[in-house]
């Protein structure tokens, strides 16, 4: 899955971000809402992974996600990507990977998943 749009922080600053619109050019916003065409720059940048969390914020690599299996199961993990573009996260506390993704479909219900920060 390849997705068009990216996160650019300083840390755990967010600066903006940048989308590929369909005619080619880039756009950019500091706040997902107002897009222009003047460029942003951050020391980091994270890919869009294409799920939202429960409070429906877009969910980017490098996000470290809180995934509740059930009331009393929750586990820490932090979505990357692989070389190949497929998207996943891993365990913060085990030797755990899992992908997020069977062709299109989102493997985890959004309502399961919580931003809680990044990993940088």
């Amino acid at each position: 899955m390849t997705l068009d749009l990216i996160r650019y922080r300083n840390a755990n600053i967010i600066i903006g971000y940048r989308k590929k619109e369909k005619q080619g050019y880039y756009s950019y916003s500091k706040d997902l809402f107002w897009w222009s065409q003047n460029e942003l720059n951050g020391e980091i940048y994270d890919e869009y992974s294409g799920i939202k969390d429960k409070n429906n914020r877009e969910l980017f690599t490098n996000d470290i996600i809180e995934l509740s299996r059930s009331k009393d199961e929750k586990e820490e993990f932090i979505i990357k990507v692989d070389e190949t573009n497929l998207y996943y996260i891993e365990s913060i506390e085990s030797n755990k990977s899992y992908q997020l993704f069977a062709g299109d479909l989102c493997l985890f219900n959004k309502t399961d998943i919580q931003f809680i920060g990044f990993n940088y």
